[in-house]
């Protein structure tokens, strides 16, 4: 019975199945950096709300006590 290992293959052969390999990798590398990145964006977009709702929320408050202090004359 004739086996076939890798040492069998020609040099061409081993050459298209570790470029083949060296694909798979880079795709797979690509398919979870995007993917990471995509939750980076997620929470990035959830921090900068919040804090342009704080910010609002501040101003709001600034504004009041400037009111309150000219109405009381300080």
């Amino acid at each position: 019975m004739n086996k076939m290992t890798f040492s069998n293959f020609g040099i061409g052969s081993r050459l298209e199945i570790g470029f083949f390999f060296v694909l798979v990798l880079m795709g797979a590398l690509t398919v979870t950096g995007l993917l990471g990145m995509g939750g980076i964006h997620d929470r990035l977009n959830t921090i900068v709300e919040d804090n342009v709702d704080k910010m609002n929320l501040l101003q709001d408050m600034s504004e009041s006590v400037h009111i309150v202090l000219k109405v009381m004359g300080l």
